[in-house]
């Protein structure tokens, strides 16, 4: 029989947080999976486990890179750090993080914020089928668009960003209501972490496809129509 208990990866250097986060973890019901280094880390995140819990600053540099990795694979990963400054942030979640949290953190907090990024992973993909958005389309089976020949993976975030977006077509969505539905977190870095998240979708669906409406938040702009040319349904 399958085990369908989502797989966790930790990499960390610090063992004693890998065996308490480990031992945590698999009480709460996960399976889990540890790397010391980044590159056990890729090894490990080669098997496309659900989630990465990773740690900033591993022995041997920062974990950018390793972050780049997993977000073009649409490995969803959640950042744990020392640092506390919003740039260091900010940095963090364009780079392609679903989520930042810093030491020492509440563990009831963290597991919430891993509840959130695995809802949002997990979530049904009958409801809504590919769609036409502008030139590009998306492919809701693989959660990526093709454009003029070209796969763009999107993150979890992303997804469900967009699909906020197409489930109120051409009107003005508050940060609120994406940050709701998208499962990001406003406050975490202040209002810009939606608008970082809203920056991202942009430059994968192209300039001027989705507007800042001042005072107001954001709108996509781009036409929407299902593959046969039928405006779909709201």
């Amino acid at each position: 029989m399958s085990d369908h208990r989502p797989q966790i990866l930790i990499v960390d250097d610090d063992a004693v947080l890998r065996g308490t986060l480990a031992a945590l973890l698999h009480l709460e019901g996960y399976r889990v999976t540890l790397a010391q280094t980044l590159e056990e880390g890729q090894r490990a995140a080669e098997a496309l486990p659900d989630l990465v819990l990773l740690d900033l600053r591993l022995a041997g540099g920062k974990s950018y890179e390793f972050g780049r990795w997993l977000a073009r694979r649409a490995i969803p990963f959640l950042m744990l750090s020392g640092e506390t400054s919003s740039l260091e942030k900010v940095l963090t979640l364009e780079l392609g993080a679903e989520d930042y949290i810093t030491k020492p953190f509440d563990e009831a907090e963290l597991f919430a914020r891993m509840r959130v990024i695995l809802r949002r992973q997990g979530a049904p993909r009958g409801a809504l089928q590919d769609q036409l958005i502008g030139t590009a389309r998306l492919r809701v089976e693989s959660r990526a668009l093709e454009c003029q020949g070209e796969t763009i993976p999107l993150t979890e975030q992303e997804f469900h960003l967009l699909t906020t977006f197409l489930r109120y077509p051409q009107e003005v969505l508050r940060r609120e209501v994406l940050a709701r539905d998208s499962g990001a977190q406003p406050l975490a870095a202040g209002q810009r972490h939606i608008d970082v998240a809203v920056g991202k979708l942009r430059r994968k669906l192209g300039p001027g496809s989705i507007v800042a409406v001042r005072g107001q938040g954001y709108q996509l702009a781009l036409p929407v129509t299902s593959p046969s040319g039928a405006n779909p349904a709201r």
